[in-house]
């Protein structure tokens, strides 16, 4: 599975793995900042599982505008939070 991170490097993992992890790889500070991500364009929370090629942006909160967050970690259903936060990665 390939992961393109904004700054267009690209990143190749063996099997799924979710926001947060794929953070952990990056390095263990972005990890512990990690709240959600934007995968392929659709804001999701950290423990969402890319499981094929993606593009995603690592999101970790300080301020800005109301988001939403789309969890499926919690249920089949889909479930929107809504908060504040930066985009950082």
């Amino acid at each position: 599975m390939k992961i393109t991170l904004p700054d267009e490097s690209v990143r190749e993992y063996p099997s799924p793995l979710s926001v947060v992890e794929i953070a952990a790889d990056i390095g263990p500070g972005l990890a512990k900042a990690t709240l959600a991500g934007e995968v392929n364009g659709r804001l999701v929370d950290g423990a969402f599982v890319i499981e094929a090629d993606a593009q995603l942006r690592i999101i970790t909160g300080l301020l800005l505008p109301r988001m939403e967050i789309h969890s499926e970690a919690v249920t089949t259903n889909t479930i929107t939070f809504h908060w504040t936060a930066l985009f950082s990665i």
